[in-house]
């Protein structure tokens, strides 16, 4: 690349970026304007946007009733003597079957697919209380394949239900399967099945 088109590529990037953020802030500022970021203390737009951005995540009353019945239930099933007990498998049982009496596999599949029809926001309030507590179970593998499952139609109807009613756990390959070379699979030491993309 000759200097010229370099010097005229960095500018086009330099507007881009410029622009781009011209209207992240002026989402962020809202009624004050976009010129409002260039009057004001730098600082009190960090703050401002900072507040912006974490109101939309402020928990709803549903959220929060969700949030403290996993941490109650996490807090009662995941004590640290129980996560040792499980760590040759980083597998217990006993929690994953209280977590398939709550429904929690299938919180991001579709109510008209058999599931609890939650949103991602809920799933991750989930994942947050199974971490704190270092929940051992592959509960984020399965929530990410049984959308996936609920999103494949009839034919993975039999799937959900197994993992509707706990008799099977089934996880997600990272990489498509090959048949070549094998691949560490999150949760396939417990996994009755692992969804990869042929190829």
């Amino acid at each position: 690349m000759n200097k010229k088109a370099a010097m005229v590529l960095a500018g086009l990037v330099l507007f881009a970026s410029g622009a781009v953020m011209g209207f992240i802030a002026s989402r962020l500022l809202g009624d004050r304007g976009p010129l409002a970021m260039i009057h004001g203390d730098p600082r009190q737009f960090a703050a401002m946007a900072l507040h912006r951005m974490s109101s939309d995540l402020d928990l709803t009353d549903e959220q929060q009733l969700l949030k403290d019945t996993f941490a109650k239930l996490f807090q009662d099933q995941s004590t640290p003597a129980r996560v040792r007990a499980a760590a040759p498998l980083g597998f217990d049982r006993k929690l994953w079957s209280a977590l398939v009496e709550l429904g929690t596999p299938l919180v991001r599949v579709p109510e008209e697919a058999g599931g609890l029809g939650l949103s991602l926001h809920d799933a991750a309030i989930i994942a947050e209380e199974a971490g704190r507590h270092l929940a051992s179970v592959p509960l984020v593998e399965i929530i990410v394949t049984a959308r996936l499952l609920g999103a494949a139609g009839a034919k993975a109807a039999p799937w959900i239900d197994r993992v509707a009613r706990g008799d099977a756990i089934i996880v997600t390959a990272l990489e498509p399967a090959t048949g070549e070379v094998g691949q560490i699979v999150p949760g396939g030491a417990v996994a009755a099945a692992v969804l990869a993309l042929d190829g």
